[in-house]
């Protein structure tokens, strides 16, 4: 009876030479594939989270600063000259200064480059008829005269 049982063992667990490293490649193919795949959708989530808190970042700027310029209409019939600084926003742990790129009648328009393009935010506000609305350094000024 033991004998039959080792032929029976033999048979089953018989394997040519090299059958083992075969094996063992195709594991570790796939196994570094697997950890490759996993990596690359980490790094996309990650690029994705930072912009989507960029652009958290930069609307809240702007909309800051819009309404800066709209709470002048309660002062709009006398003559004034208002500033405010321009807020820094942080991308990958640099705080840096948003360019104001358009303020125009109604928009003023945010953006920050990045390795990927630039990255923009407006807001709408309001103003009273004779005032001016320009950038100065990093200062925001309102003027009515």
């Amino acid at each position: 009876m033991r004998q039959n049982i080792k032929k029976v063992n033999k048979h089953y667990f018989f394997m040519k030479r090299g059958q083992i490293s075969i094996d063992l490649l195709i594991t570790l193919i796939i196994a570094i594939m697997v950890i490759g795949s996993f990596a690359i959708i980490v790094s996309s989530f990650e690029s994705g989270q930072e912009e989507f808190f960029l652009r958290t970042q930069l609307r809240e700027n702007s909309s800051t600063l819009a309404s800066f310029i709209t709470s002048t209409n309660a002062i709009s019939d006398t003559n004034f000259t208002t500033q405010l600084m321009i807020p820094t926003v942080t991308h990958k742990n640099i705080s840096k200064r948003p360019l104001v790129t358009i303020i125009d009648q109604n928009y003023i328009k945010l953006s920050f480059e990045t390795e990927n393009g630039f990255v923009e935010e407006n807001a709408f506000f309001s103003k009273p008829a004779n005032s001016t609305v320009e950038q100065t350094g990093n200062l925001l000024v309102v003027s009515n005269e």
